[in-house]
């Protein structure tokens, strides 16, 4: 069981950033999806053209894996913020909300240099989004679920503050 809640974000993000990749290199491996999220990545730091390098992979895929360990973090905390009761849900939730977020808004505001989308393109990033949020939720319940403590009522720990926990 991982103890650490930043550690267990990272690994988190890490987990659900595999799976939302291995689904984009797949759609784009079958010529389905025309760009990856490696190069929607790179694309902020670096142009269009260069994100189809093999540098500009690498460095795409640094950027994407990075944010996702900080989104992992950003997901356990908000977690013990909110009622951990359905963590797989609340995961599919922040996959939604990332979508809009990320791949909407951001996007939109052409935040990256690559910034070409087709309807078909925008369905399948929601599926993408949504397995990385379901991934998330489903590694934080099998490993961090026994160490999520949230205030409530009817339960005092040694210092007098009223808590619930989830270990059971």
């Amino acid at each position: 069981m991982l103890k650490n809640k930043i550690f267990l974000g990272v690994l988190a993000g890490l987990s659900a950033t595999i799976a939302k990749d291995a689904v984009n290199q797949t759609l784009y491996s079958l010529n389905i999806v025309k760009i990856l999220f490696a190069q929607y990545a790179a694309g902020v730091f670096i142009n269009a053209i260069e994100t189809n390098s093999l540098l500009g992979i690498i460095i795409g895929y640094f950027v994407d894996f990075g944010l996702s360990a900080l989104l992992g973090i950003i997901f356990v905390f908000l977690l013990e913020k909110t009622k951990p009761k359905h963590i797989v849900f609340q995961g599919f939730i922040f996959g939604s909300a990332l979508y809009l977020g990320v791949y909407g808004a951001l996007l939109a505001m052409h935040i990256s240099s690559v910034n070409e989308r087709k309807p078909v393109d925008v369905v399948l990033m929601i599926l993408c989004h949504l397995i990385f949020g379901l991934t998330m939720g489903l590694f934080v319940q099998r490993f961090g679920k026994n160490f999520l403590v949230l205030p409530v009522a009817n339960v005092r720990n040694s210092v007098g503050v009223k808590e619930r926990d989830f270990r059971k």
